[in-house]
């Protein structure tokens, strides 16, 4: 198996429709500092360094966890891709999209590829870990993310810590 089909079989993808222009959802998904605003595991976002390609910033999440995100592709109106960084060096591939969806609705969609579950393993192995443990843990993410991004652009009132349910991992 070739590492990009590898990597197709191990993302997670998730999509939700939000009743917000296209131009309001991109304003608030590449914005500094929005998703301190509508995610309910994030405490604090800090931009590092500029915005597009190349920026950076780094998001402290409730449990503690502080992770760095690095912007690899930019496209103007319809998404970014970044690479989400551990300190271990570690990093995921993170896809963000936005989409027209009807006269006054988005489509939003985040596609998380994990970093790799340890080369060492078997395929079996790293198969049975990410459907066992590592894809209903990012699913469970990227569903509360998605409804507080959704709440905020539709409601206008900023999310509240866990208000979607709490993460294990981000904001127990």
């Amino acid at each position: 198996m070739s590492i990009v089909a590898e990597e197709q079989d191990y993302a997670i993808s998730y999509s939700r429709r939000i009743a917000a222009p296209h131009q309001k959802v991109w304003e608030v998904i590449s914005g500094s500092g929005s998703l301190a605003t509508c995610h309910p595991f994030v405490q604090s976002q800090t931009s590092l360094d500029g915005h597009g390609v190349g920026a950076a910033d780094a998001i402290t999440y409730n449990s503690g966890l502080t992770l760095s995100r690095k912007f690899v592709q930019w496209y103007e109106g319809s998404g970014f891709d970044l690479d989400l960084i551990w300190e271990s060096g570690d990093a995921a591939y993170v896809s963000w999209r936005v989409s027209p969806d009807g006269e006054a609705g988005t489509l939003l969609t985040v596609v998380f590829t994990p970093p790799h579950v340890r080369d060492s393993m078997c395929d079996e192995a790293r198969a049975f870990i990410h459907g066992l443990r590592l894809k209903p843990m990012v699913e469970l993410y990227l569903t509360s993310m998605l409804k507080g991004i959704q709440y905020f652009l539709e409601t206008g009132e900023q999310v509240h810590r866990n208000q979607f349910g709490s993460h294990p991992w981000f904001s127990p």
